[in-house]
């Protein structure tokens, strides 16, 4: 009888930990015991609580179900976005608004070579706004000590604070508008699939042959 106890014991945590997990692609991770999968949903239990209710949950909003004896479903199969189009400053990718920022990013990170030039547009702009910014204020600053200190050599110190940083802030900053743009030709292109025609000349036929 103690053996029974014992051999009870040490399986009853290997039955707890043999449940099945519900991941999310928000990363939350459910123990469950998956009861029924339909087209679009997935009916579990959680794991906890068998005899408690039955939960749902919709297919759209899971990455992946790993079952107790190993075998693992995915569910995340979306695919890069085939164009992203721009429309009075506001971007689209496949018609869908990309209203935030980071969006576009997650959309460009599909693209390795669009997304380089995302980041290089980024690290530029932020060079030319800080060189800009940087320029006026001390412009700023120069202006308010020379209508208080006589013989100032303002017009050096402004000609130096123009040419030294103020227009090649603005050229940076206009040169990242133009990366910007070439990551979101980069994108588009790279996503078109290559079509070629390859002429087939056999015994008695011609023939195209169409590579994708």
């Amino acid at each position: 009888m103690k053996k029974l106890v014992l051999l009870f014991a040490a399986v009853c945590p290997l039955i707890t930990l043999a449940q099945d997990k519900i991941i999310t692609k928000k990363g939350e991770t459910i123990t469950a015991k998956v009861l029924e999968i339909s087209t679009n949903e997935v009916k579990y239990k959680k794991d906890d609580n068998l005899k408690g209710p039955t939960y749902i949950a919709q297919k759209a909003e899971l990455q992946a179900i790993e079952y107790e004896n190993g075998a693992k479903e995915i569910y995340s199969t979306t695919t890069a976005p085939k164009s992203i189009t721009i429309e009075r400053d506001d971007y689209y990718a496949d018609g869908k608004l990309l209203s935030k920022k980071w969006e576009l990013e997650e959309v460009l990170k599909n693209d390795p070579e669009a997304y380089r030039l995302f980041r290089k547009s980024n690290v530029m702009n932020t060079i030319g706004k800080i060189m800009v910014f940087s320029s006026a204020g001390l412009g700023l600053a120069t202006l308010i000590v020379d209508n208080n200190t006589e013989n100032f050599p303002s017009g050096f110190v402004y000609s130096s604070l123009l040419i030294g940083g103020f227009i090649p802030g603005v050229v940076i900053s206009l040169t990242s508008s133009n990366r910007f743009d070439e990551a979101i030709e980069v994108y588009n292109h790279n996503q078109q699939k290559n079509i070629t025609l390859s002429p087939i000349i056999g015994t008695n036929s011609i023939g195209v042959a169409v590579k994708f």
